[in-house]
């Protein structure tokens, strides 16, 4: 039988490192270690709710609020995909694979014919 409650304590997952607005390097729990309900809520805009309710310390919470609201949402973002890059994979490799990643855009218009063809 699967043991939900084991497999929750046995889970280690590296924190998620970040420079904060004063070049110093802060971290925040892996984001797959919250509750689906806190996930749920830093995606509905309560982050900064979200890491009161998870006991973040003063200096990162202090960063994080130092930070502009149009950084945030990269934030975020750099914040899931930590969770979702495999061991040793780095952030920038698993960008593309990020949940707001779409598909790719044409790079020309119309058919792969030049329009300047002569006949």
């Amino acid at each position: 039988m699967f043991d939900l409650a084991q497999t929750t304590a046995d889970l280690v997952l590296p924190p998620f490192p970040f420079r904060g607005m004063d070049g110093e390097t802060y971290e925040l729990p892996n984001i797959k270690t919250l509750s689906l309900d806190l996930n749920d809520r830093i995606l509905n805009g309560e982050l900064l709710d979200v890491l009161v309710d998870i006991g973040t310390d003063p200096a990162t919470m202090a960063q994080i609020k130092a930070a502009c609201l149009g950084a945030l949402e990269p934030f975020v973002k750099a914040w899931l995909a930590h969770a979702e890059a495999a061991p040793g994979e780095s952030q920038a490799s698993s960008r593309s694979t990020a949940p707001t990643a779409g598909p790719s855009k044409p790079t020309s218009r119309g058919s792969s014919t030049s329009r300047t063809r002569k006949r």
